[in-house]
C-alpha cells in the first residue's frame, strides 16, 4: 500500500472515531443546566452520572489523534510538529482517563493534580497540531475548506487564552467551562475535518 493509501485508510478511522467522540461530548453536555457547564470541567463527567459516556469520549477522541497523526505523517504533507503533537496527545490522554478530577476529598488530592498536569499538556498539545497545521491544510484543501479550519484555529486560540485567564485569575473561573468546552468543540472539529479532507488525497 501507498503512503497515500496509508494516510487515506487512517483518515477515514480518524474521522469515525472524532465522530464518536463528539457525539459522546453532546451527549454528555445536552442534558446539563448553564450553571454546571460554565464553571466544571468535562472531566468532572468522570465522576458523574454517566461515567460510560465520557470514556467512550476519551477513548475515541485518543483514537481519532492517533489516525490523524499517521494520516498527515504519511501523507507527507504536514509539518512534522503537526502530526508529532497528535501522536503526543493521544498516548498523554490515557492520563486524562486514569487519573480523575478530584472530589474535594484529600485522598483524591493527587490524583486531581497528577490529571490536570495531563491536561494542561494534552491542551497545549492539540493547539500546537492545530496552529502548526493550519498553514498546511489551508494550502492542500483549498479556500473554503481552509478558511473553516482558520476560522476553528482562531476560535481555539482565543478560547485557550480564555481557559489561562480563568485557571489564573479568580473572578474568572465561574468562565472556565465555556471557554474549555469553546477550546474542546473548537478542536475536535479541526480534528475531524482535517481528517475528511485528508480521505480525498
Amino acid at each position: 500500500m501507498s503512503n497515500f493509501g496509508i494516510a487515506n485508510l487512517a483518515a477515514v478511522l480518524s474521522v469515525g472515531c472524532y465522530a464518536v467522540a463528539i457525539a459522546c461530548l453532546i451527549g454528555l453536555e445536552a442534558p446539563l443546566d448553564m450553571r454546571t457547564r460554565l464553571g466544571g470541567a468535562v472531566s468532572d463527567h468522570a465522576n458523574g452520572p454517566r461515567p460510560g459516556l465520557f470514556l467512550g469520549y476519551a477513548l475515541a477522541g485518543m483514537g481519532g489523534a492517533a489516525g490523524l497523526a499517521l494520516a498527515e505523517a504519511a501523507s507527507g504533507l504536514f509539518p512534522f510538529w503537526a502530526w508529532a503533537s497528535l501522536a503526543a496527545m493521544a498516548v498523554l490522554r490515557i492520563g486524562i482517563v486514569a487519573f480523575r478530577t478530584g472530589d474535594g476529598s484529600e485522598t483524591r488530592a493527587a490524583e486531581s493534580r497528577l490529571h490536570l498536569v495531563f491536561a494542561v499538556l494534552t491542551f497545549a498539545l492539540a493547539y500546537r497540531a492545530v496552529s502548526a497545521g493550519t498553514p498546511a491544510a489551508r494550502a492542500i484543501f483549498g479556500a473554503n475548506a481552509g478558511s473553516l479550519l482558520a476560522a476553528l484555529d482562531w476560535v481555539a486560540t482565543a478560547a485557550l487564552f480564555g481557559v489561562v485567564a480563568c485557571l489564573l485569575i479568580a473572578p474568572l473561573r465561574r468562565w472556565f467551562g465555556l471557554a474549555e468546552r469553546a477550546f474542546l468543540f473548537s478542536t475536535l472539529l479541526w480534528f475531524a475535518l482535517v481528517a475528511l479532507c485528508l480521505t480525498t488525497i
